[in-house]
């Protein structure tokens, strides 16, 4: 599956201290992440499923989580944890809902297991309501400490790393 290919080349790629990350690889970080999750989902619609490829999936979706987690100057990154905080609240309620029907396979859509678009988005947007209002809010935080942050001199990294004077 693509969406699996793509996180663990993004893990990799985190893993590598040389390589400086970009809003490209949140961006296809994220969007792996929401394609493994809407598979979670559909998954738990069928009966044949193998729990240890569902269980596969969930744990690169968590680590994933945990590495975007880390980018604090990266909105990309940021509301991308928020998505997937929404996703996976939806997950586990959609699983309470499934277990609790005798045949899921059998629900009809609209159904208390079907996917709750509108509940994802609701939670979303309350994960996201407080997020810093401009980039420069995260340079003033005392949690920018790391390679993954804003350098705390622009000039100073630049002239360091491009050499100029």
């Amino acid at each position: 599956m693509a969406a699996m290919t793509i996180l663990r080349e993004h893990e990799e790629l985190a893993a590598d201290q040389s390589c400086f990350p970009i809003w490209v690889h949140s961006a296809f970080c994220v969007t792996a992440v929401v394609v493994l999750c809407l598979n979670i989902l559909h998954a738990q619609d069928r009966t044949l499923v193998d729990p240890r490829a569902a269980q596969q999936q969930l744990d690169r979706v968590q680590n994933a989580r945990e590495r975007l987690l880390k980018q604090k100057s990266d909105t990309m990154a940021r509301r991308g944890v928020h998505l997937i905080d929404a996703l996976l609240a939806n997950e586990s309620a959609h699983f309470c809902a499934t277990q609790s029907l005798a045949s899921p396979a059998m629900s009809p859509p609209g159904s208390a297991s079907s996917l709750d678009f509108d509940g994802i988005v609701a939670r979303f947007f309350e994960l996201d309501r407080d997020r810093p209002q401009h980039a420069n809010d995260y340079a003033q935080s005392s949690e920018v400490d790391t390679l993954w942050d804003l350098p705390e001199n622009f000039d100073l990294w630049f002239g360091s790393t491009f050499g100029a004077h």
